[in-house]
């Protein structure tokens, strides 16, 4: 019920600030803490923290024509000096905006926060970065957990993706919100049910694949198609494009073959 209640108020805030002519969505989360998202598909979630007189922001990417929007809104909201840039991951739409906040003094990757922790696994890439803000109980994850994508773990293949699942689910406590790298917050229940539905997509690729099942034909598998709209969340119609279905099951078969299977 805590985690209903903060969604919904969650998406109070989304509609409120919609409503303006800024670029941005802003999402509070809790004392010190909110994120950013630009209003367009797929934007990256930026977080914004504050501690003491610092300011963090964890992968400030909106897109070039976005940042200097973006630095008037923090300074419209926090007026401070002393900015630091965190990055989940070092993909170009979690880290392009580093040069632009550098350039005006911010400090990349420097950590040194009471209030926040970070954890290295090893799943969507190599150095993966997850971030625990305790004030605010919000956990950001960058693209271990994309609420609006298909899972894409192939860094760290099967045993990586359930290491960074495992270690999410066991930071903060029941009522701890975690933020994707793209779309809605969750809690750790629809992340759970996530980690349950990648291994068993993985498990039914696995089982198709020893079917001698070519690529098209996997994609006509029915318990195959009903695994895969367990993660659109966002309910799209069509979720992904044709391209994008197909590359899933490519690389998903990539991973099976590296691991020995499932």
């Amino acid at each position: 019920m805590k985690i209903f209640i903060s969604l919904i108020a969650m998406l109070v805030s989304v509609l409120g600030f919609a409503e303006s002519d800024t670029k941005f969505r802003k999402v509070k989360l809790g004392e010190g803490a909110f994120f950013l998202t630009a209003i367009e598909e797929n934007s990256t979630n930026i977080g914004v923290l504050k501690e003491g007189g610092k300011l963090i922001l964890i992968d400030p990417a909106p897109g070039e024509d976005k940042l200097q929007e973006l630095e008037q809104l923090i300074q419209d909201e926090y007026r401070v000096k002393d900015l630091y840039v965190l990055n989940t991951h070092g993909h170009g739409d979690h880290s392009g905006g580093n040069e632009y906040f550098l350039n005006r003094g911010a400090k990349l990757n420097k950590f040194n926060f009471e209030s926040l922790k970070k954890y290295r696994v090893v799943s969507h890439s190599p150095n993966d970065l997850i971030f625990y803000h305790m004030k605010s109980n919000s956990i950001f994850v960058g693209d271990i957990f994309d609420a609006n994508w298909h899972p894409t773990f192939y860094a760290g293949g099967v045993d990586g993706f359930v290491d960074a699942m495992d270690s999410i689910l066991r930071i903060g406590g029941e009522g701890s919100l975690i933020v994707p790298g793209h779309g809605r917050p969750v809690g750790k229940s629809i992340l759970e049910e996530y980690k349950k539905n990648t291994l068993s997509w993985l498990g039914r690729v696995d089982d198709l694949r020893k079917k001698n099942m070519t690529i098209d034909e996997m994609l006509l598998d029915k318990e195959l198609r009903n695994i895969l709209e367990r993660f659109n969340f966002e309910k799209r119609s069509p979720f992904l494009p044709k391209k994008a279905e197909r590359r899933f099951v490519e690389r998903s078969i990539a991973i099976l073959d590296r691991s020995g299977g499932t």
